[in-house]
Formats: structure tokens, C-alpha cells, sequence
């Protein structure tokens, strides 16, 4: 009797220590220690049996559980099956890992560290277009998030390339200078993953060869007749070689449509003493700029076969008696400026002159009041003193020609 009694205490025994590890591990797997999402899988310790110490081979006492439960059965014990280790923290410790922190054992490397092979590492920034620019008359430069490899490219016009350099700042390099040209690209670029972005952009070649000029006749007001339609017009005149290539010209006037206007000068080459009449109207299909050495290329009123001719290609009124113009280069530095008002008047209609006037003023491209425009016509324009060897930034420079004196792309009369 003694001996059964005894058996069954030990089977009472054996069976609460063995629930009291399953209901541990169950609770373990059931994620109180996982790792959290997105951390490296990290191969732990086997389990160890309750009641083994862990780096010593020293028994413990076995500590009958509290508040056990009362076995469902006294038959035989079942061996309970040692269940594959899961993807937890160390086993026997109940704090989670610290964010950021993966735990390691031992004399092992971090799972979030590479061995130094030299490699490139993956770069998971998506693949965006950043821009481009140029940084010289024969260069520009691509930027994009990540190092790319160009597969293809082209350029209108149609410009010949030297040499491609690839990376996340991609620099196109051509076989001739092109300075000021206005360029538009069209590529594909691939990154490290084979991902693929096309692009266009249009970029304008840096010119370092702005030529000293001056502006040097304005017609401020337009006429028709049986001959046709004789448009507005500002002529430059060249005080050395150089090249327009992206030269910007302001117009500023006194309107209830455009309050300023920007024409960005093309890329064409021009000697000391060229004149250049800028048209801002056409309204004849022979007028046409004039890129290349052909100058009677143009037709149309006011062109001249002895001078470049560039057109506006609109209708809208530009510029009247009232108008502040500058032509500035690329940088943004002011060439030549001038200001125009009825009787010379220094008050402006409105505060965007003002603007503008105080502007000028104040960069020292212009010195006092206006010049009066008042008796202008279509044939009585603004001319510049061209005999002066001296230039005062100021309304003393300058005079209203007589009836037909103006002269588009000639001396000034």
C-alpha cells in the first residue's frame, strides 16, 4: 500500500513540473519575447529541462510549482516532444530586446553587420530625378537619388557627345563648346537594382563669352498702313565679340496685361559694332530669326538685311511710352538699362515700377529720371547718342528722332 502511495505522488510530481515547462514555452511561442517585426531571425539556445542550471552541471532542488492544476489522468506519463526553437529572445529572459538592438551571443557578430568586404552596400532610396544644370559651355550634369548608369540618351539639337560619366551625379560631357545653347535631354537611367527612370529636361549651356553691349534704339509704339503693320522693337548694339547665348531682356510697362516680360536671347555669335533688333511682334510670315551668318535671312517690316533680326512670335502689346527695359546675363548681372516715362516723370503708375525703378536705382545701371517719351512714334523712336564715348546711365544719353528717323538695325539717325 505504502509502495502505490508513493507512485502516485511521483507521478503527481512529475506531472506538474512537466505542464509548468510546456506552459511556459507555449507562452514563450505565443510572442510575450518574439522578435519584432522586420529584425533578423536569431538561432537561440536549446530549451533547457526545469530543474537543470544552466553552465553547471549541479542539480537544484525541484520547487513544487504553486497553484498547480490537478492532472486529467495518473496513467502512464507521455514524454513531451521537444518543439523546434522559435524566432524569441534569450531563453530565460523575459525583457524584450532593446529597440534598435538585436540580441547576439557571445563572440558573434551582430546580424546588421556586414563582414568588411569592400562591396557596395544596396541603396534603398527610390529613384528620383533631381535636376539638371551645366557647368560649362560644353558640360552638363544629371543629379539623381541614387548612382545610375545611363542606357540611353539624346539631345535636340542633335549635340555629339565626348564622354558620359555615370553615377548619382551624371556629367554628359560634348565634343564641341555650345555657349548659352538651350538643350533638351531625353534618357533612361538604370540604378544597382535594375530600376529604370526616363527623363526630359531642358537645359540652357553656360556662356562665358557675354559680349559687352548697350541698348541703343527703342520703338515704343506700332502703325499700319496699306503696306502692312510695323511692330514695336528693341535694337543692341555690340561693344565686343561675344555670344547671346541665354542673355535675358526685362521688360517692365505700364499695362492691364503683361506687367513684365522675359525673352531669353538665343545662342548665336556676334562681333563689335553688330546690331541686333529685337521684334516684339510679328505679323508677317517672312519674319523669322536669324541664327546662322545668313542676316537677310528675315523678312517682314523693320528687318534688316545688314542686322540680326530675332522676333517675338505674338501679338500682344509689350512695351509703350511708359516702360522700364534691362538686359541682364546669365547671372543675373545687368548689362544696360533704361527708363521711360510721359515728360520724364519719376512717379510711377504703380508699385511693381516703382519696384523696378528703385531696383535699377539702386544697382547703378541707371542714374536719375526717366527720358521723356512723350512726342514718340512708330517713326520717331528712342535713340541712344551713339558718338558719346561715355556712358552716364542717364536720360542725358539719349534723344527722340526726328519724323522717320528711326533706323532698326542701322546708326542712329
Amino acid at each position: 500500500m505504502k509502495r502505490y502511495f508513493l507512485m502516485l505522488c511521483a507521478l503527481l510530481i512529475f506531472g506538474a513540473c512537466s505542464m509548468s515547462d510546456s506552459e511556459m514555452h507555449e507562452e514563450l511561442l505565443a510572442g510575450k519575447d518574439t522578435a519584432k517585426p522586420g529584425e533578423e531571425p536569431q538561432v537561440i539556445e536549446k530549451p533547457q529541462n526545469i530543474g537543470e542550471q544552466k553552465d553547471s552541471g549541479q542539480e537544484q532542488p525541484i520547487k513544487e510549482p504553486e497553484d498547480r492544476e490537478e492532472p486529467q489522468s495518473i496513467g502512464e506519463p507521455q514524454e513531451q516532444p521537444v518543439k523546434e526553437p522559435q524566432v524569441i529572445g534569450e531563453l530565460g529572459n523575459n525583457n524584450k530586446p532593446d529597440d534598435g538592438e538585436k540580441p547576439q551571443q557571445d563572440g558573434q557578430m551582430k546580424p546588421e553587420e556586414e563582414p568588411e568586404s569592400g562591396g557596395e552596400q544596396p541603396n534603398t532610396l527610390p529613384l528620383i530625378f533631381l535636376g539638371g544644370g551645366s557647368i560649362a559651355e560644353e558640360q552638363i550634369v544629371f543629379a539623381f537619388s541614387k548612382p545610375v548608369t545611363i542606357k540611353n540618351i539624346s539631345f535636340e539639337p542633335d549635340l555629339q557627345t565626348a564622354s558620359i560619366a555615370n553615377g548619382s551625379m551624371v556629367k554628359v560631357t560634348f565634343k564641341e563648346r555650345y555657349p548659352g545653347m538651350l538643350v533638351t535631354a531625353r534618357m533612361i537611367a538604370e540604378d544597382i537594382n535594375k530600376n529604370e527612370i526616363n527623363v526630359q529636361t531642358t537645359i540652357r549651356l553656360r556662356n562665358s563669352r557675354t559680349p559687352q553691349l548697350v541698348i541703343n534704339e527703342l520703338c515704343v509704339e506700332m502703325s499700319t498702313d496699306s503696306t502692312g503693320t510695323r511692330a514695336e522693337y528693341i535694337e543692341f548694339k555690340m561693344k565686343t565679340d561675344g555670344n547671346l547665348g541665354g542673355l535675358q531682356v526685362y521688360i517692365t510697362t505700364n499695362s492691364t496685361k503683361p506687367k513684365q516680360t522675359i525673352y531669353e536671347l538665343p545662342s548665336v555669335e556676334v562681333k563689335k559694332d553688330d546690331y541686333v533688333v529685337l521684334h516684339l511682334r510679328a505679323y508677317d510670315s517672312e519674319s523669322r530669326n536669324e541664327y546662322g551668318s545668313n542676316l537677310a535671312e528675315s523678312g517682314g517690316r523693320n528687318s534688316s538685311p545688314a542686322a540680326r533680326d530675332l522676333w517675338v512670335f505674338d501679338t500682344e502689346k509689350l512695351i509703350n511710352k511708359t516702360s522700364i527695359v534691362y538686359i541682364a546675363d546669365q547671372d543675373g548681372v545687368i548689362l544696360d538699362a533704361v527708363m521711360l516715362s510721359v515728360k520724364g516723370s519719376p512717379v510711377w503708375p504703380n508699385d511693381y515700377m516703382t519696384k523696378a525703378a528703385a531696383f535699377l536705382l539702386e544697382q547703378g545701371v541707371w542714374n536719375g529720371n526717366p527720358i521723356d517719351s512723350e512726342k514718340t512714334t512708330n517713326t520717331r523712336t528712342v535713340c541712344r547718342y551713339e558718338t558719346l564715348q561715355r556712358n552716364s546711365k542717364s536720360f542725358a544719353d539719349w534723344y527722340i528722332a526726328g519724323t522717320n528717323g528711326f533706323s532698326p538695325g542701322g546708326a542712329n539717325k
